[in-house]
């Protein structure tokens, strides 16, 4: 059986026996102990730039962000998904912005992100 030590890093946890499985399954990898810190450096390093791509504005500026984006992170900041009805995620939505409303208020160019709904584009 293989190693099935643990790679913690902040954004990610996946058993080494899985990584290298995956690896010399679907690209034909063997990795040996010497590549396993280049490896696991690389794999953060790529983690980093994708959650970087996610990153949201500070939570006092909610209304600078897409609706959407700031929907999906503060779902998974609870460890869930998203509503993908577009019903129930445009009520989830305008509680949420409501609550946000109250304690950092909406400038009135950007009224509308109080009413938006799943879908609507971005003004």
């Amino acid at each position: 059986m293989l190693n099935d030590r643990i790679i913690h890093m902040p954004e990610l946890s996946i058993k080494e026996s899985s990584l290298k499985k995956y690896l010399k399954e679907t690209y034909n990898i063997t990795i040996q102990d010497s590549m396993k810190d280049k490896l696991k450096e690389t794999i953060k390093e790529e983690i980093k730039s994708i959650l970087k791509e996610f990153h949201t504005k500070p939570i006092e500026k909610w209304y600078d962000n897409d609706p959407e984006e700031l929907m999906s992170q503060i779902y998974w900041s609870k460890s869930q998904i998203p509503p993908s009805d577009p019903t129930k995620w445009t009520v989830q939505w305008q509680s949420i912005a409501r609550q946000l409303n109250q304690k950092f208020p909406v400038p009135n160019n950007k009224r509308y992100l109080l009413t938006f709904k799943m879908g609507d584009k971005v003004k």
